[in-house]
Parts: structure tokens; C-alpha cells; sequence
């Protein structure tokens, strides 16, 4: 499958750290462009709300779309990665939707049932 979901949450990260990552949807769009431009990625999602900005990868067949990540990543936000990689969680595969079908459906939200991400 080679998917990969990268994110901070209100569970993992303080608001000041998750503010550094959101992204408005004016800067959404050039965001998303610089992802899907790194060589190891093929799709890429981004979600960004006041409590979560995740990224969900779709590497290319046997890439680690990781290591395309960090460089968007140290790029974009003009931070190195190992500096703030402790804040981040990552899921793969099954578990990568496993984790969206819960976001989705509110389930992994400080309100349990919100439905700001379906919306």
C-alpha cells in the first residue's frame, strides 16, 4: 500500500507547536504543490484544523515517502526535522486508515463526534 500519515494533535503537541504546522487555505494549495513535488511522493493529503494538521503520503512503489517528507518539511517550515520530530506521529498502512477513518468520524477529536474534518 506504501501509505503513510505523518501528523500532530491536540493529544501529542501543545497549541503553540500546532500553530507553527497549520496551514490557512491561502498557503494550503503552495503547500500541498511542494509535497506532491518531492520525488518519493505520488499523493499527498493534507488536513489542517485548529487541533490537528496531518499529512496522509502515498509513496511511490517502493520509495519511503518519509524521507521526501522531512525534506518538504525542512523546507517549507525552514525548521529541521529532528528538532520537532518527537511532536509527530506516524501510522502506516492499515493503521494510517485506521487512524483517518477515526478523524473522520469525529472520533479522535477533543469532542468526540465533532464533525469539523468531515466538513
Amino acid at each position: 500500500m506504501n501509505l503513510i500519515l505523518v501528523g500532530i494533535s491536540h493529544k501529542t503537541s501543545p497549541l503553540e507547536l500546532r500553530e507553527r504546522f497549520a496551514l490557512s487555505e491561502t498557503r494550503m494549495a503552495e503547500a500541498l504543490q511542494r509535497l506532491q513535488a518531492e520525488p518519493e511522493i505520488e499523493e499527498a493529503v493534507i488536513i489542517s484544523t485548529c487541533n490537528r494538521v496531518e499529512f496522509v503520503l502515498k509513496a511511490h512503489e517502493k520509495q519511503d515517502g518519509m524521507a521526501g517528507f522531512r525534506r518538504f518539511m525542512e523546507s517549507y517550515y525552514g525548521l529541521p526535522y529532528d528538532e520537532f520530530e518527537h511532536s509527530f506521529y506516524v501510522h502506516r498502512d492499515y493503521e494510517a486508515v485506521r487512524h483517518l477513518f477515526r478523524v473522520a468520524s469525529g472520533l479522535d477529536s477533543m469532542v468526540v463526534g465533532e464533525p469539523q474534518v468531515l466538513g
